[in-house]
């Protein structure tokens, strides 16, 4: 009698233990997903600068225009203006006045961080090894409604509790990204030129947040 009370009760620990080893092997695996979801950010090496009035075409990059997202700024705003304008790299001095209407057209070209297939690649590969090392240590799970419950009780408790904070964590590593590959243009081609000349700051935290409310 003792004996099959001692049985049951040990079943039943196992049994949570599983539930409570494919909530948490969910919830990681959830994270590791949204984390390593590919976004674009901007290639200044070989972005363009289209003149609207002779359709002469310039790289951004070697023309010290740079920018973060899609559009520039307006410091790189006023560089592109008197490039098409004045075909000058950079009036240092400010020398020659800004046109006051926009002549050009910013032709961005995107490369990817990381990838839809990596990221659904490193979040099976997490769920699937930390199922191994939960049967080799608790032996096979006989009863797949547990799996199931527990699969699903990870996908809430994400939802609920870890969605908004993974979500600022990415946003985080998506705008770091772009500003590291933004220095990295600006200290290639124009050494002199601080990253503090141009409004970053400002766009930095608009792009920041929306991110977070995408």
């Amino acid at each position: 009698m003792y004996c099959g009370i001692s049985s049951e009760m040990r079943k039943t620990v196992v049994n949570i233990t599983i539930f409570a080893s494919y909530t948490i092997l969910t919830i990681l695996s959830v994270i590791a997903f949204t984390l390593l979801r590919p976004f674009n950010y901007v290639d200044n090496d070989n972005s363009h600068i289209v003149c609207s009035n002779n359709h002469q075409i310039f790289d951004s990059g070697p023309n010290f225009i740079y920018t973060i997202n899609n559009k520039l700024d307006a410091f790189n705003d006023a560089k592109a203006r008197k490039l098409c304008r004045y075909i000058i790299i950079y009036d240092y001095n400010n020398v020659y006045e800004t046109p006051k209407e926009k002549n050009y057209n910013f032709v961005p070209v995107y490369l990817t961080e990381s990838s839809w297939p990596n990221a659904i690649f490193i979040s099976l590969v997490i769920f699937f090894a930390g199922a191994w090392m939960i049967e080799t240590l608790l032996g096979k799970v006989k009863l797949k409604l547990i799996i199931i419950l527990a699969l699903a009780a990870g996908a809430l408790f994400y939802l609920v509790f870890s969605n908004n904070y993974v979500n600022q964590v990415y946003c985080r590593r998506k705008i770091d990204t772009k500003v590291y590959y933004y220095r990295q243009s600006v200290r290639k081609y124009s050494a002199a030129e601080t990253y503090e000349n141009s409004d970053i700051a400002s766009l930095v935290s608009a792009l920041y947040k929306s991110c977070q409310n995408k």
